[in-house]
Formats: structure tokens, sequence, C-alpha cells
């Protein structure tokens, strides 16, 4: 089965369910409940085989909740999921050099971090992720310097789709 689905948004859809065997998605906006509470490791520059990426901080988080929610979406919808590069994470600092405490840009490598997240699953057609919310996270950006929302919305990345199951249009 192909997934079907319309990358309009930078902000992503949510997936609401199926028409036809297509996902069908809605706008994601920020009405979002945050009731579930987890903790992740703090990794800094993370790298995985010849893939390294700088000035990154992320959130290693647990595999079995992003298993959870790729199970969900692959029965529901028929489509292959795969772990994302970093397995599941929250990129907290995504490739922006520190305007402050540069000397210190390692400070915080291995420590945990609490972050609330939501049960409602958003893709942009090639991830999906769940949203969080994380005080710490935003204070952690702030320490360096960085506005409290970078490029993206803080979530927590649980898959991608296999490149020969999905259409864009």
């Amino acid at each position: 089965m192909k997934l079907y689905i319309n990358t309009s948004s930078k902000i992503g859809t949510k997936v609401l369910g199926s028409a036809y065997e297509q996902l069908t998605t809605e706008y994601a906006g920020n009405d979002i409940d945050y009731i579930f509470e987890s903790e992740g490791k703090i990794i800094v520059d993370p790298s995985i085989g010849n893939k390294y990426e700088d000035w990154w901080i992320m959130a290693k988080t647990s595999n079995g909740l992003a298993s959870f929610y790729r199970s969900l979406v692959a029965k529901r919808f028929g489509v292959r999921l795969i772990e994302p590069s970093f397995n599941s994470h929250i990129s907290i600092i995504t490739g922006e050099k520190p305007l402050l405490n540069e000397d210190q840009w390692k400070k915080f490598h291995g420590e945990k971090i609490t972050f609330k997240y939501s049960n409602e699953i958003f893709t942009n057609g090639y991830f999906f992720w769940i949203r969080v919310q994380s005080p710490e996270m935003i204070e952690l950006r702030e320490y360096y310097g960085l506005p409290p929302i970078g490029k993206y919305f803080l979530h927590n990345t649980i898959a991608k789709t296999h490149p020969s199951d999905i259409t864009l249009y």
C-alpha cells in the first residue's frame, strides 16, 4: 500500500484516519494536550556510522515509546515505518551555533531531561513524530543564547516511511 499525504504544512499534519485506504490528515495547530511524561538522555553532537551532526543537541528517548506509536500507524494504515537515523529522539538544538557559552558546549552531555508528550501522531509525509513540551529543553536553548523555539517545534521523532511507500502531492 502506498502512503498518500499532503505536505503543504511546514508544521506537519495530524494523522486522523484513512479514507479509501489513504491516510488523511489535518493541519497541526497548537491545541495539543500533553498528558504523558517521560525522560530522555542528552546527547551532544550525535553521530551514527559516518553521519555526524555538528552543533546539535538531542534527547535520546525510549525506543519502546517510539516502537509503540510506530506499530499503531503501521497496523492502522499498512505503512512500513522504519526507525529514524538516531532512533527515538527529540532534537533540541539543530545545527545552530551557540551565541553564549560555546566553551561549555558539552556541559549537559549525558544528563537526564524530562518532557511531556501528546498521544497525537503527526507527519510531514516522511517523518512521523509526537509533539513534546519541556521547559528544561527551552532553558537549555536559552543557556546557549538561542531562541526558545528553533527550526522546528519540540517533537519526538518516532519513525520515517520506507522510501518506496510514499507518494507526495
